[in-house]
C-alpha cells in the first residue's frame, strides 16, 4: 500500500497475506505491524490492522465500478475509548 497525501507526503506498508483472515506481519512506515484481511465479495477487502500489539483499526475498501476510485471506510476507536468512523476517497493516479 502505498499513500501520498494532498502535500506529497509518503507513507507505505507492505505484507502479503492470505485472504482467509489469518494474521500476518506487515513493514513499511505507516502505523501497522500486523494485518488480517478476507474479500468478502468481489471489489471489497476488508482489514484489520494493529500496531505494537495494540488493536488499531478496521479499514473497508471498496473500488468504484470504473476501477479508478477507491473508498475507504476506517472504524477505530478514540483514546477516550469512543468509537469513530472516518471516511476517504482516493483517485487512482495517471
Amino acid at each position: 500500500m502505498r499513500i501520498v497525501d494532498q502535500a506529497g507526503h509518503e507513507l507505505h506498508s507492505e505484507s502479503t497475506l492470505s485472504l482467509d483472515g489469518t494474521p500476518g506481519m506487515a513493514s513499511g512506515t505507516y502505523w501497522v505491524d500486523v494485518i488480517a484481511a478476507t474479500m468478502p465479495a468481489p471489489g471489497v477487502l476488508v482489514m484489520q490492522f494493529a500496531w505494537q500489539g495494540q488493536p488499531a483499526s478496521t479499514r473497508i475498501y471498496t473500488v468504484g465500478e470504473d476501477g479508478k476510485a477507491l473508498t475507504e471506510t476506517e472504524a477505530f476507536f478514540r483514546k477516550d475509548g469512543t468509537p469513530a468512523m472516518r471516511i476517504a476517497y482516493f483517485s487512482r493516479a495517471s
